[in-house]
């Protein structure tokens, strides 16, 4: 399970994202969803360090939760030679 990333790293990606909004960057996208991404990583964690522990089935809710909105995973895509040539 991944934890949070510790606040300089967070910092330096939320840096890289302000400059690559303030310059046109074509990673704002994937910056800014991994902000994002923390952001969220964090809020869990902070309201899950401070309630009282739950129960399986609270867990339970929350997995559903979590589950309902998640989006599955984006294939890695490959540019082939025949579409290079523009076959």
């Amino acid at each position: 399970m991944r934890e949070t990333m510790p606040e300089r790293e967070f910092s330096s990606l939320t840096g890289k994202l302000a400059m690559a909004v303030r310059y046109e960057n074509a990673d704002v996208a994937e910056l800014r969803q991994q902000v994002e991404e923390e952001q969220v990583m964090r809020a869990v964690d902070k309201a899950v360090s401070t309630a009282p522990p739950l129960t399986p089935e609270q867990l339970d809710k929350i997995y559903s939760i979590l589950h309902a909105h998640a989006q599955p995973a984006r294939k890695p895509t490959r540019k082939t030679g025949a579409k290079r040539n523009g076959k």
